[in-house]
């Protein structure tokens, strides 16, 4: 066994909360304003989403000042941006993060599975590849897919409802026969 590592994950540019926030908000021309009002969106203070952006908050104030637009985004009608698109920047950022961790564990899966390569697993790959194994459930998988396309039978059955996700979870437990409060 030798220490060669797993490649890399990699994500590509224009940032995740970039490439989010111009898909889901109006365009100001500027992609900093854009991530501005994704945080805001979200849930955080003026505060918070300069410091996320890396503005100051005179930056934001001037912005407002500029673009009527902008101003009302990020003043009135942050209640609207907030209810009608909070939960679609949580909800894109939640697939995109899941969908790198699948790539990991496909990664380590191909290298377990090539005679060439799984003598050169590391250890940290092989306590991934087992921890792994116990979320590769019939009932891990109904999970996603009651997630990704729902239940025929609900109405709204396209949306995702994060607390649902969090609780049949809980209760299904862990993959590996203990529940979350378990060891």
């Amino acid at each position: 066994m030798s220490n060669a590592q797993a490649p890399p994950v990699t994500v590509m540019e224009p940032s995740d909360t970039e490439s989010i926030a111009e898909s889901l908000t109006p365009y100001f021309g500027d992609n900093k304003q854009t991530k501005y009002l994704s945080y805001r969106a979200s849930g955080f203070s003026v505060r918070e989403a300069c410091e996320m952006v890396g503005i100051t908050q005179k930056t934001a104030h001037r912005w407002r000042e500029a673009s009527p637009t902008f101003n009302t985004y990020d003043t009135t009608e942050i209640g609207k941006l907030r209810k009608e698109l909070g939960g679609q920047f949580a909800y894109t950022e939640f697939l995109r993060n899941f969908r790198l961790i699948m790539e990991k564990d496909r990664q380590v899966l191909m290298k377990s599975v090539k005679p060439e390569s799984a003598e050169e697993m590391t250890r940290s790959e092989e306590a991934y590849l087992l921890k792994s194994r116990g979320f590769y459930t019939p009932q891990q998988l109904e999970v996603i897919r009651q997630v990704l396309v729902g239940d025929p039978g609900e109405s709204g059955a396209n949306q995702f409802d994060f607390t649902a996700l969090v609780m049949h979870v809980h209760r299904s437990g862990n993959g590996d026969g203990t529940t979350h409060g378990n060891s």
